[in-house]
């Protein structure tokens, strides 16, 4: 882990190495392992899965420690898919929850879209807007899933 400091902004890098062989190697040698993010911005804890291919050992967990804002691939394939990403969020119980990596209009990979993963979900919260902003104090007391319209 590499952590480091610049006025408010901490900002950690993890690698933790897959439980198995994720497709991705095979599509991209570079990727050894996928790449976790971390960091804290006034007091909000953001946490970026990456491509994760595989569900976090309770080790990577208790590393993690508290979340705020989760962003969590769900499509499958390439990453962990709806089912793998809903158990994810259960253990790290973020209190905003953003999909990401999943099948759009304008994306031809074989991936699933969010749906599969909003499914059944309570405070699913679908954005028209590709951004949205947050504030500490202001974030839900429950947690709520926030789907962004893609940007593309």
């Amino acid at each position: 882990m590499i952590t480091s400091s610049f006025f408010s902004f901490t900002f950690h890098y993890s690698c933790f190495p897959p439980e198995f062989k994720s497709p991705l190697i095979f599509l991209n040698p570079s990727f050894r392992t996928p790449s976790v993010f971390y960091f804290e911005v006034d007091g909000i804890r953001l946490c970026h899965l990456g491509d994760l291919g595989h569900q976090l050992s309770d080790k990577q967990i208790a590393e993690l420690g508290k979340v705020d804002i989760l962003l969590i691939p769900v499509g499958g394939f390439y990453t962990i898919d709806a089912k793998a990403a809903s158990q994810v969020c259960n253990r790290l119980t973020a209190r905003v929850i953003i999909p990401m990596h999943y099948k759009t209009d304008k994306c031809g990979l074989p991936i699933a879209g969010v749906d599969e993963f909003v499914r059944g979900k309570e405070g699913v919260k679908r954005l028209d807007a590709s951004q949205v902003e947050f504030k500490q104090g202001e974030l839900p007391a429950t947690t709520q899933i926030e789907v962004l319209k893609s940007a593309l």
